[in-house]
């Protein structure tokens, strides 16, 4: 099985303005300017860290993952993050109407910088929709692979309140998985035929 870590996006976002979004078209990675603050976890394909890739080649890769958006909706994107789970109990998404809060990931997304970008410029573009009262977070963390040490949150996004989205620091990353613990831990308990996925029914 690929080790592959987990991308789960949680907001507090009417349902309207939930399904403005989702029928959105994507924003462009290259909309944001501050990629090298994504963390120490994350390398270019020879290995390097991103922060010490130049201008020129980390523009290359923002540039890739702007071709991976372009033209398409924010609910198409998020449905390849779903599609990216091994198997359908390794994928969530749910909207509850009483408390206005979303949560959608896959337990086994990627371990890949370009995927990380995709997800958090989705993630990042949701600040827009969200209202003066919104907020989010989006978070990459490995929650089932290795020991403790191994079980790290690898990016995360603070998002809103209103139309703010920014990395968080090292220190509040720290523990930032811990926002989605309970539920990755019952996905991975989940008999394999079980699914949760409300995306299509959120229009």
């Amino acid at each position: 099985m690929f080790k592959a870590d987990a991308a789960f996006l949680k907001l507090q976002i009417s349902r309207e303005s939930l399904v403005r979004w989702l029928d959105s078209p994507a924003s462009p990675a290259s909309n944001w300017k501050d990629w090298r603050n994504i963390g120490d976890q994350w390398f270019s394909k020879d290995g390097r860290p991103i922060a010490d890739l130049s201008d020129t080649e980390l523009q290359e890769y923002i540039a890739q993952c702007d071709q991976r958006l372009s033209q398409r909706t924010n609910r198409q994107v998020l449905r390849d993050v779903l599609k990216s789970a091994e198997t359908p109990f390794l994928k969530h998404a749910t909207y509850d109407a009483k408390t206005s809060e979303f949560v959608a990931g896959a337990l086994t997304y990627s371990d890949n910088f370009l995927d990380a970008v995709v997800f958090l410029t989705l993630a990042r573009g949701v600040a827009d929709y969200l209202g003066p009262d919104g907020y989010g977070i989006a978070v990459i963390h490995n929650y089932i692979w290795g020991d403790k040490s191994n079980k790290i949150t690898r990016a995360a996004m603070r998002l809103g309140p209103g139309a703010r989205a920014e990395f968080m620091t090292a220190a509040e990353k720290a523990s930032a998985g811990g926002a989605f613990q309970a539920l990755a831990m019952e996905m991975a308990n989940k008999h394999p035929s079980a699914s949760v996925d409300e995306l299509e029914s959120l229009r």
